[in-house]
């Protein structure tokens, strides 16, 4: 098992580090913590010595001892996509050339509470490679509330909370299409399941599809999150429906995340992969990085806006869902959603 933070080591850890943070309480005894870093979602926790679920860096306040990855102290974040735009210099060294501009990351945004809901963000001022030049004007501001989980997703003696993310991004100025892009790490050793409307044509970013064991059942695609072979993996925003789901067992109990957002099937999804000019369309992506004592990542993206679009603006809402409880009623809970309809 991962070493993990508690609320309280991790609200800690973010004042150490200079950064603001809010609680918000979001039922059944469940509280997150919202931070201006990144746009940041922590938890859910269930009390102060409670790990969460959404992956967060062990140790968070040290983060800063190496400069290079002193952006992942984990949560669930929003950025600004695509990632070979914003995020990598040159796409023919993706690897060598890869960084995370503070603008983005973590951006100098504002965060404000008001009643039992938290809005952050702000000005970005970023440059763009690959796909455009220049820099980038842009606003963007995300409200995070809490969910009421519906009743059809209830059973038993599970407990349960969630929360939702709505977020929009204005463009201001610049030649460059941009987009919403949520990432929400998980804690490996559990089963991704991505809901799918057909047989998914899968774009394999780091070409190890092959190591791979990828099961459709059901209309959906499920897929380990584990072992020691790091992957990043695109379906396309017209074969998915999107609904994303993560199950895992810990002992004789077990927990399931249940991620919908709106996506819009065969709309302007522009992530390409490193190697592959013009291969867009995807607006589901999963990413774990080889190392069971690290973490995975659930990611959803808004359609583009701005650059050759006629659109200035554009939204991602994002629901999350998450359930606690023995084994046996968690994947009762598991089995009515893949056959329910989806929430976003």
């Amino acid at each position: 098992m991962n070493c993990k933070n508690s609320a309280m080591k991790l609200e800690e850890g973010l004042n150490r580090l200079g950064y603001r943070a809010e609680i918000l309480n979001i039922g059944e005894n469940h509280s997150i913590i919202v931070t201006n870093a990144g746009m940041r979602v922590f938890g859910p926790f269930n009390g102060d010595d409670d790990p969460g679920f959404v992956w967060t860096k062990p140790d968070i306040g040290a983060a800063r001892q190496d400069t290079r990855y002193e952006w992942n102290i984990g949560g669930d974040r929003i950025w600004i996509a695509p990632e070979i735009q914003y995020y990598c210099r040159d796409r023919s060294r993706f690897w060598d050339t890869l960084y995370v501009q503070k603008e983005i990351e973590p951006g100098r945004y504002k965060i404000i509470k008001e009643g039992n809901s938290v809005t952050v963000g702000g000005h970005i001022s970023a440059n763009a490679h690959n796909l455009a030049t220049g820099r980038q004007e842009m606003e963007i501001y995300t409200t995070v509330a809490p969910l009421d989980v519906p009743g059809r997703y209830r059973t038993g003696n599970v407990k349960y909370s969630g929360y939702s993310i709505h977020t929009r991004l204005n463009i201001l100025a610049g030649n460059a299409k941009s987009a919403i892009w949520n990432l929400t790490p998980v804690y490996p050793g559990g089963t991704l399941l991505v809901s799918l409307r057909e047989k998914p044509a899968v774009s394999d970013y780091f070409k190890n599809l092959h190591a791979l064991k990828i099961e459709l059942r059901d209309k959906m695609a499920e897929l380990p999150v584990s072992g020691d072979v790091m992957f990043k993996l695109g379906f396309l925003s017209g074969q998915i429906t999107g609904k994303m789901i993560y199950f895992k067992k810990e002992n004789t109990h077990a927990t399931l995340m249940i991620k919908n957002f709106n996506n819009i099937p065969y709309g302007n999804y522009i992530d390409e992969p490193p190697e592959n000019i013009g291969d867009n369309g995807y607006s589901v992506f999963v990413y774990y990085d080889g190392n069971a004592e690290s973490f995975g990542e659930i990611e959803c993206v808004s359609e583009a806006c701005g650059g050759g679009t006629d659109k200035r603006s554009t939204e991602l809402n994002v629901s999350t869902m998450f359930f606690y409880g023995a084994e046996a009623d968690i994947i009762s809970v598991l089995n009515k959603t893949v056959h329910l309809e989806d929430d976003a």
